[in-house]
């Protein structure tokens, strides 16, 4: 039986990369030909997977699995990031942005799957799920021109500042599109290309020398990590007499409350003003983080890699040019 769910399920994926045919098969007496074509069970608006199971739950779920396996291994999206300017871990934690905003809009789609036939033979019961591929085009397609407005809107800065937003931005755009494929016609073609955005790291123009000055309780190992942030995407540190942007952090740590013997837990802020050549205001940030060590040291510790992270992912919000 086990090989039976396994060819099924198989199947399943295969009859239904295209519902506007119809596949000749060999159906034993009996049975329904969905559970070996699920696309000949199908009308031409739909996508259909079928499964079985012990039980007619199991059956459905199944069904609705191998339904969102589709779009889970039809397509083999490859990650696509500019070269030289992040870190292992910063793609790492790139990717896990852009897969997580995916799964969330695919199951958004599959939300509206539903069950079209049932079927029992002997011991087993069989299950056809669907979903109107109208439908889901929509959805799918609203979700890119939110992504391309994001897009168009970060670029037309043309500062290295959103380089790394502007990659996870595409990516999202382009592994949808690639989903979007599967239940539509055509794509949605980029208003933004990749070569654009990889680009900006030679040729965004602007000022780009800032001061950073510190709180005289800002810890310098924090204040070292964030000039690397800012050298890193292209800005020159330098005297604040030179500077087009100058910098302030302002840094509190304050101890919690911690019933827990050998243990101290405190909370750490770091605030953040950046500042143009007349003085305005043109951006702030705030990090929050709760940390608990043996040691104020020992728990600052563990927050301090957070802190710089955090201030790396939001770095856009500055407004620097």
């Amino acid at each position: 039986m086990k090989c039976l769910m396994l060819v099924m399920a198989l199947i399943g994926l295969v009859s239904c990369s295209s519902t506007s045919h119809k596949r000749e098969v060999i159906v034993p007496e009996g049975e329904p030909e969905w559970i070996y074509a699920p696309a000949n069970g199908c009308k031409a608006n739909e996508l259909c997977a079928s499964g079985n199971g012990e039980t007619q739950k199991d059956a459905d779920i199944s069904a609705k699995k191998n339904l969102s396996a589709i779009f889970e291994t039809k397509i083999n999206s490859k990650y696509i990031f500019s070269q030289n300017s992040f870190s292992d871990r910063e793609i790492n934690e790139m990717q896990e942005e852009v897969k997580g905003n995916i799964v969330e809009t695919v199951s958004g789609v599959l939300k509206g799957s539903e069950i079209l036939e049932r079927f029992k033979k002997d011991k087993e019961h069989y299950s056809l799920a669907a979903i109107d591929k109208e439908k889901s085009q929509k959805l799918f397609t609203q979700e890119i021109q939110k992504l391309d407005s994001e897009l168009i809107h970060f670029y037309s800065f043309k500062s290295r500042v959103y380089i790394k937003k502007l990659n996870v931005i595409w990516n999202k755009r382009e592994i949808l599109n690639e989903k979007l494929l599967i239940v539509a016609t055509k794509g949605i073609n980029s208003p933004v290309s990749f070569t654009e955005i990889n680009n900006l790291k030679f040729k965004a123009k602007g000022p780009n020398r800032i001061y950073v000055r510190a709180a005289s309780e800002v810890p310098s190992v924090v204040k070292k990590k964030i000039e690397n942030v800012l050298t890193d995407v292209g800005y020159k540190i330098t005297k604040a007499d030179k500077a087009v942007y100058k910098i302030s952090l302002d840094y509190k740590d304050k101890e919690e409350y911690i019933n827990v013997r050998g243990f101290q837990k405190y909370t750490y802020s770091l605030s953040i003003e950046a500042k143009d050549s007349e003085g305005k205001i043109v951006g702030t940030h705030s990090v929050l983080e709760t940390s608990t060590g043996r040691t104020k040291k020992d728990a600052f510790l563990k927050v301090r890699g957070k802190i710089i992270n955090d201030f790396q992912t939001n770095i856009d919000k500055l407004n620097l040019k």
